[in-house]
């Protein structure tokens, strides 16, 4: 009995370091999800846009930019862990009608954007190279960063460490390891290549922010941005949808309400 129960333990033991030696590895297929693109492709959308590529780190990264007459500024806009920016022509047109030109892009490895994302470093790199390249036509009082989902992280990032006019974070998570608990309660965080510490990041941002999620989000739970109010400044906006799911939040009453409020646009 005594044998059995060693070599039950074993096989458990080996069967653990084998899951988290699985993760390690394969850790980007469980955070990435993109829709590649040839590089060929031919964006389309139904409105009127140009295509912005840049050089990062030897690869090729491909963006869409929409301007409107008369812009009241830019909308930069880091996307969630899956599709591509073909996933964006909705929120293209809710910004751009509200007066912004709008612009998102591509990871590496999503849509056109050439090579895969092997590093935080690297992605934060990537993401930082298009904000220059945005930079040299708008200036940072002009432009407002906005993240969604996995992409709040990247916006909180360059919040941090530049000086736009304000940050807007929708349906964010506190950090990737605090997510990584929440799902996999057996899996050590220090396995993990991609911390994403996004209250880090809010931390150290000195300009204004606002702070959406939805009370009913399946993906990112709610918990995740009542941590992440903590970090907040005095000043800071905290708006709790409820009812409200992971998506669509360009479809919501409420989120528009607060956004108009935010920007101080007239209704």
């Amino acid at each position: 009995m005594k044998k059995f129960i060693k070599r039950l333990l074993l096989l458990l033991v080996i069967l653990y370091v084998g899951a988290c030696g699985y993760m390690y590895f394969q850790q980007e297929s469980f955070i990435f999800h993109p829709e590649k693109l040839n590089t060929s492709t031919v964006l389309k959308f139904d409105q009127a846009f140009e295509e912005v590529n840049i050089t990062s780190n030897g690869e090729t990264l491909n963006g869409a930019l929409f301007k409107v007459k008369d812009s009241k500024g830019l909308v930069f806009f880091c996307h969630g862990n899956s599709g591509n920016i073909l996933k964006q022509a909705e929120a293209a047109k809710f910004y751009t009608d509200l007066g912004f030109d709008f612009f998102s892009f591509d990871y590496r490895g999503y849509g056109k954007s050439t090579g895969e994302v092997e590093s935080e470093q690297q992605f934060f790199s990537d993401v930082q190279a298009f904000y220059n390249e945005l930079n040299k036509t708008y200036k940072e009082k002009d432009i407002t960063v906005i993240g969604y989902s996995l992409g709040t992280c990247s916006a909180a990032m360059l919040a941090s460490k530049n000086n736009p006019k304000k940050l807007i974070l929708i349906a964010p998570y506190y950090s990737l390891s605090d997510m990584t608990i929440r799902r996999y309660k057996v899996i050590p965080p220090f396995l993990l290549k991609y911390k994403f510490d996004t209250y880090k990041y809010v931390q150290q941002v000195k300009m204004p922010i606002l702070l959406v999620h939805g009370d009913n989000d399946p993906v990112i739970p709610f918990d995740c941005s009542l941590q992440l109010k903590k970090e907040l400044k005095k000043t800071d906006i905290f708006v709790p949808i409820k009812g409200q799911d992971h998506n669509n939040f360009e479809e919501n009453a409420t989120y528009l309400e607060a956004l108009r409020s935010f920007l101080n646009l007239e209704k």
